[in-house]
């Protein structure tokens, strides 16, 4: 049965062709934005402090550490006596209205194979939901490209001396592989007769170096994104961009960082703008696969990946690579799913935006189809592989965050894949998990207006967590 797989742990061996990825900073996800209240709170946020502690891991750094992921438990490891969903629907009638989470909460439980409701509060009702927008910008650009594309960032010589870095939206893109890219630049250059000329004194003259920024739109704040979210909690969107690198061109600095290994490899060079200009290749270099990106940025929360794939399925189903054009495409896809739309706002890919709102049923539906890798295997990795964070071992959901950390919710440690969501006012928690009857369920659990000033965020996940394991019928 499909509900007993084990867990994908480890990187697909085509991440080998980037070579060597050095450590980067990562910079903060899409956490405790909006009111003043936000500020104090995100010293002391336990996912904050998860963020800080991932960000010199980089994009294959931090997905290397998760080979320590124990995976999902099988059905006899699951099953611990015979439940009934009634019960589990009593219970989570009760569980939901704990004062640590308020009176705005949403939640739908439904039984993967057959669709059936095990439990559901207002679940049609439009909620703000965080990062749990990156399961649907997750399932839409896997859907749309596939497992195991790879995005190619390019450089071409429109003439001797010159070169344009045309961005590709490789959304992990690292130190090294700017590196990489500026000694085949060398190479080829002088290979192929293009290399800058000499100055009168016998020197060698700079490089120019500019960069293609033509498959975006020129970057405009989300509707919903004010001005304190960009740079340091997303960054403008561009296809150029090195991973953690929070800064308001992250086109302009990846130029900038490429002259400068063009410098240290022997070669002067300076940048000089954006150029669509087209010639001869001189270096090119892909992605890591797709789903290890969205793997990433499932398991740290991370915002700009997140923002150039929702661009990247506008690109995919033909449409501009606009906030407009990324959320037609987006709905578009969903719709194509069978997961119903009504009510939906999809602004930005991330969640970071104040004017997103998803509704339980419609996370719950998506979990499904995410869940049945027989219909659609392509969405298999956001589960089965391990995409999304485990309860009590990885990502988000790590007990060092104190997820699923203590009783009650320890019992569920092991049991569930689940994206975690925080903004100062919002917590949610959807995802899969293996009911104590040994059928798949799809949860989604979002809290919005929650009384912050009363309760830490950790406090509102702990009850929120507790509900998750409630659906697995441990507690």
């Amino acid at each position: 049965m499909a509900e007993t797989r084990r867990s994908f742990t480890g990187i697909s061996s085509r991440t080998r062709r980037r070579g060597s990825v050095i450590t980067i900073p990562l910079a903060c996800a899409a956490l405790l934005v909006g009111a003043s209240a936000s500020g104090a709170a995100a010293a002391t946020d336990p996912e904050t402090q998860f963020q800080q502690h991932s960000r010199n891991a980089g994009a294959s750094g931090f997905l290397a550490s998760l080979g320590a992921d124990p995976g999902l438990f099988t059905l006899r490891d699951l099953i611990i006596s015979p439940r009934s969903d009634r019960r589990i629907a009593r219970l989570l009638s009760k569980r939901s209205r704990r004062k640590t989470m308020g009176r705005n909460v949403a939640v739908d439980v439904v039984d993967v194979t057959t669709g059936a409701r095990v439990w559901g509060r207002r679940p049609a009702k439009a909620m703000l939901p965080a990062s749990n927008m990156k399961i649907v910008t997750a399932a839409n650009v896997l859907r749309a490209y596939g497992p195991d594309h790879v995005f190619t960032t390019q450089v071409t010589a429109p003439q001797a001396g010159t070169v344009v870095v045309r961005g590709g939206g490789d959304s992990t893109l690292s130190y090294s592989n700017l590196e990489q890219l500026a000694i085949e630049t060398i190479d080829n250059l002088r290979a192929q007769g293009l290399e800058p000329g000499l100055k009168p004194n016998g020197q060698r003259a700079w490089i120019k170096v500019q960069v293609d920024n033509s498959l975006f739109a020129p970057p405009t704040a989300a509707p919903g994104w004010t001005g304190s979210y960009q740079p340091g909690i997303v960054r403008p969107v561009y296809a150029l961009g090195v991973d953690g690198r929070y800064v308001w061109n992250s086109a302009a600095d990846a130029a900038s960082i490429f002259v400068g290994y063009l410098k240290q490899h022997g070669y002067g060079a300076k940048y000089l703008g954006e150029s669509t200009a087209t010639g001869t290749q001189v270096a090119s270099l892909d992605s890591l696969p797709l789903s290890s990106q969205v793997k990433y940025m499932l398991q740290v929360s991370e915002n700009n990946v997140a923002e150039m794939l929702y661009r990247l399925v506008a690109v995919a189903r033909g449409h501009q690579a606009t906030w407009a054009g990324s959320r037609q495409a987006a709905l578009e896809s969903l719709a194509a799913m069978g997961v119903p739309t009504r009510k939906l706002k999809l602004h930005d890919g991330s969640g970071v935006s104040r004017l997103d709102r998803l509704t339980a049923v419609s996370l719950a539906s998506l979990l499904r189809v995410i869940a049945n890798s027989d219909t659609d295997p392509d969405l298999s990795s956001i589960y089965y592989g391990g995409g999304l964070p485990l309860a009590g071992y990885t990502g988000t959901l790590a007990s060092s965050l104190g997820r699923f950390s203590s009783r009650p919710s320890s019992c569920a440690r092991g049991r569930i894949r689940a994206k975690t969501g925080t903004l100062y006012d919002t917590i949610a928690l959807s995802g899969l998990t293996v009911g104590s009857d040994g059928k798949l369920k799809a949860f989604s659990i979002m809290v919005n207006n929650r009384p912050y000033r009363r309760y830490s965020p950790l406090q509102t996940r702990k009850s929120v967590d507790a509900m998750a394991a409630t659906v697995t019928g441990c507690w």
